[in-house]
């Protein structure tokens, strides 16, 4: 009989959204505190990279949805702040990033 309770997920910050690359092995979020965290199937915490450009802090904004390219090389990042930024997974290197994105006000 599976025990869910064995494989929990126990994060300090809170998670937003959550990804299972196409090799299954692990799984990916993005938190509260702008990081890109990578765990194993079995909730152990394997990896923490920046997922945004710049020395931005937790007042700045929380990272919200992410995807992957189709390599799992990169990883593009919304953040509560309107920034987009594209980073290595393994590495947190930030290689494109966006501002100015905003909600065009119609009337």
């Amino acid at each position: 009989m599976y025990d869910r309770s064995s494989d929990l997920i126990s994060a300090q910050i809170g998670i937003n959204d959550l990804l299972v690359p196409t090799n299954g092995a692990t799984l990916l979020t993005s938190c509260q505190d702008r990081q890109l965290r990578s765990y194993s199937l079995t909730g152990k915490l394997l990896a923490v990279v920046r997922g945004t450009g710049g020395e931005a802090d937790i007042q700045q904004g929380s990272l919200g949805k992410f995807c992957l390219d189709p390599s799992c090389t990169y990883a593009a990042s919304v953040c509560s702040d309107r920034h987009v930024s594209v980073v290595e997974v393994r590495t947190g290197k930030c290689v494109a990033a966006v501002t100015g994105i905003g909600v065009s006000d119609r009337r």
